[in-house]
């Protein structure tokens, strides 16, 4: 069976992402993956309330998005941002643990610690890590896993080339995905109809993790509904 989830952090506005509520809430839609949202280093303290829902076994596969709001590199913070996620690594078993490359001053810390490194290609508005040659200097450096980020890749190259290439070069690599339509930023798929970027995923056999935005709980599981019934048809 295909793993689809979202992002916890699609309802941010709503939902604490890293919480009991969000984690019974996608799995109420009939989400069997779901990718908790640590995109602030301020949601890392909220883990340790949280083992109570990972021994409830209630998806198939967990992943996990890393701190982005920090830069990685050899200095005390990022080792004890690196020591909590180990941490969790042990306790929860997280699939992968995804980066922002533009992040990894250094990459190489990473090395120092047992977690299941993936790293996911940027959109244009960041600095670096959206091409196949931004990617492979972090790959050159830090044997990692790679997820491919579709929307990512269309706000970089309309006509899909990209997220081809990508699959290309780092397809052996590749962990998970993250799905979601591009008007201005994470628009629901089910309102853009961009089902192209549906169909570029649909022979990949790795978590669908949707990253759509999304106003409320109904329009959440309007957005599972579509991309489920699309990428079955």
């Amino acid at each position: 069976m295909r793993l689809i989830g979202f992002s916890s952090g699609v309802l941010y506005h709503k939902i604490q992402p890293v919480s009991m509520q969000a984690i019974r809430f996608f799995h109420s839609l009939g989400c069997n993956t779901i990718e908790l949202a640590c995109v602030l280093k301020e949601r890392l303290a909220l883990f340790y309330d949280l083992y109570r829902a990972f021994r409830l076994n209630l998806y198939e596969c967990y992943s996990l998005h890393a701190p982005c709001d920090h830069t990685y590199c050899d200095n005390e913070e990022t080792r004890a941002i690196l020591a909590q996620l180990q941490i969790f690594q042990k306790l929860f078993k997280f699939k992968y643990l995804v980066f922002h490359p533009h992040t990894l001053k250094d990459p190489a810390v990473l090395e120092d610690y047992s977690l299941p490194i993936a790293i996911e290609n940027m959109d244009k508005l960041k600095p670096a890590g959206q091409t196949v040659a931004d990617l492979e200097k972090i790959f050159a450096v830090l044997d990692c896993q790679f997820v491919l980020d579709v929307n990512h890749a269309f706000t970089n190259d309309p006509s899909h080339r990209l997220a081809q290439e990508l699959l290309n070069a780092f397809g052996n690599r590749l962990c998970g995905v993250h799905l979601s339509g591009f008007v201005d930023f994470h628009e629901p798929l089910h309102v853009t109809k961009q089902d192209q970027l549906i169909e570029i995923i649909k022979p990949l056999d790795v978590p669908v993790i949707i990253e759509s935005m999304c106003a409320d709980q109904a329009q959440a599981k309007a957005e599972f509904e579509y991309i489920k019934r699309k990428l079955s048809s």
